[in-house]
């Protein structure tokens, strides 16, 4: 817990890196970068949950309304009929009503901080300034995490708060919209309304990890931004897929098994620490690790290989340029010279005075 609060001596050298190191691939790598920054992603996910504190309880808020319409049986109602046909046996003052209520709690709980986690519920300029830092952790570069932040935070404020309250937007109306179809509208129709809005979920929940760090790596309009996140998102979809699916694990499945070993309230608490010291930010460097490969691979070296040929053609242009501005100095030297000595030997020919 030390170096939570910078007790360790960074200025002390470390063991390095090998010249002729073997290149480590994808999945050692981005392992191999979390282990070496632990205690930075710790404190990270602590800010993380400092900063995004708004909108952590918004996503509280929001998720009383929509745990019934992701998972209709989680209700309150169905949770205490579950523990009832359960049969278990309860202390003194411990009905099936509270213990259903709990789980009903720890539900809404886990929802709203996974949908945190996602990027769902966030507060832009927040999520801009940390993304920045993940992103140089990403590349295995240094960072200095409160003047990142604070850079990150500033110069992306307007579109992060933008981005952060359309993702939250459409995340909201679109499961919403699945309930409200799920209710109205039966067969298959319904079933295809259904499944496009669960596609559209997806895409939305794709994109979200690619908004921010192009927004802190590059110079564009909100409205490209959106447009090359989603690009990303089609083009990308088996690799995301896989990204998805391993938040689910550290975002879902693991606060669930701890549910599942520890059923009372500790497990509220657990589940609590285990995001505010863990998850969080571990979700970001997933995510930014991720992104910053595709980002470097299809728009950072293309424009630094297109630079490279420019200032290459730039530089033949000059020397064509200074080749003729030669040529032309070369020129009008010989006919100076040639001048010169016509001039000469013209007056070479004069006659000049006879002595007497």
């Amino acid at each position: 817990m030390a170096g939570i609060f910078g007790l360790f001596d960074y200025t002390k050298e470390g063991p390095g890196v090998e010249p002729d190191e073997p290149q480590k691939g994808p999945f050692l790598e981005f392992f191999t970068l979390y282990f070496r920054k632990f205690w930075k992603f710790m404190t990270l996910s602590i800010m993380f949950v400092i900063f995004n504190l708004p909108g952590i309880i918004v996503a509280l808020l929001a998720s009383t309304a929509l745990l019934p319409s992701l998972f209709p049986f989680l209700s309150i109602n169905s949770l205490i009929s579950a523990v009832e046909g359960l049969d278990m046996e309860f202390t003194e003052g411990i009905t099936a009503e509270t213990v259903g209520s709990l789980y009903n709690v720890i539900f809404m709980v886990m929802l709203a901080l996974g949908l945190v986690a996602f990027q769902y519920f966030v507060v832009g300029p927040a999520q801009a300034g940390l993304t920045l830092i993940h992103r140089n952790y990403a590349r295995g570069e240094h960072s200095f995490l409160w003047w990142d932040f604070k850079d990150g935070f500033k110069d992306n404020w307007k579109q992060s708060l933008v981005a952060s309250l359309a993702g939250t937007l459409l995340c909201f109306l679109i499961i919403n919209a699945y309930y409200f179809y799920g209710q109205a509208v039966t067969g298959i129709f319904g079933t295809m309304i259904r499944t496009l809005l669960i596609i559209l979920l997806l895409l939305l929940t794709i994109a979200q990890m690619y908004v921010y760090q192009m927004m802190v790596t590059f110079d564009l309009p909100l409205k490209h931004i959106f447009k090359n996140a989603l690009l990303f998102s089609i083009l990308r979809l088996p690799f995301n897929i896989g990204i998805v699916l391993a938040l689910l694990v550290v975002n879902a499945v693991i606060p669930l098994a701890i549910l599942l070993f520890l059923p009372d309230v500790r497990a509220l608490f657990i589940i609590a620490a285990y995001f505010a010291f863990f998850a969080f930010s571990f979700s970001m460097f997933l995510i930014n690790y991720f992104v910053n490969r595709q980002l470097m691979r299809f728009m950072i070296k293309p424009l630094l290989a297109q630079q490279a040929q420019e200032e290459e053609a730039l530089e033949e242009d000059w020397d064509e340029e200074d080749y003729e501005e030669e040529r032309v100095r070369d020129e009008r030297d010989e006919t100076e010279e040639d001048e010169e000595d016509e001039e000469e030997a013209d007056s070479a020919h004069i006659p000049g005075r006879v002595p007497v």
